[in-house]
């Protein structure tokens, strides 16, 4: 039998403040075998904004969802020499413990990115 994991794909629109969603959909990723998936939220600050993070996991597959601003995006784990480093498009969510960088590669290599922190334990 195989595993299954349904995600909801939020759009994300900025009102108040916060992040609402404004459009949503379902995503639904067949998995080899019988593999277990885990998920975790989490929310950083980043100085000017807040992310709220959704990492979803399971054996080789690691995605996560990341909203901000007026920004989504689904990001699969990329190879990382040290924490967990994810793409999607032209954005790189690369965290370490407790804090977290974005970059956006269309700065270019030497952009510094965003700094972020966990919020939630």
């Amino acid at each position: 039998m195989r595993a299954k994991y349904r995600m909801l794909a939020v759009a994300a629109t900025m009102g108040l403040g916060a992040v609402q969603p404004a459009l949503a959909s379902t995503i639904e990723i067949t998995l080899p075998g019988e593999t277990e998936v885990g998920d975790i939220d989490a929310t950083y600050d980043c100085g000017d904004f807040t992310l709220e993070a959704h990492y979803i996991n399971s054996g080789d597959v690691s995605l996560a969802t990341l909203a901000w601003q007026e920004q989504f995006a689904v990001a699969s784990e990329v190879i990382s020499g040290s924490g967990a480093r994810y793409a999607a498009g032209p954005y790189i969510w690369w965290v370490k413990g407790d804090t977290a960088t974005l970059y956006d590669s269309f700065k270019g290599p030497d952009d510094p990115g965003i700094a972020c922190k966990t919020t939630t334990p």
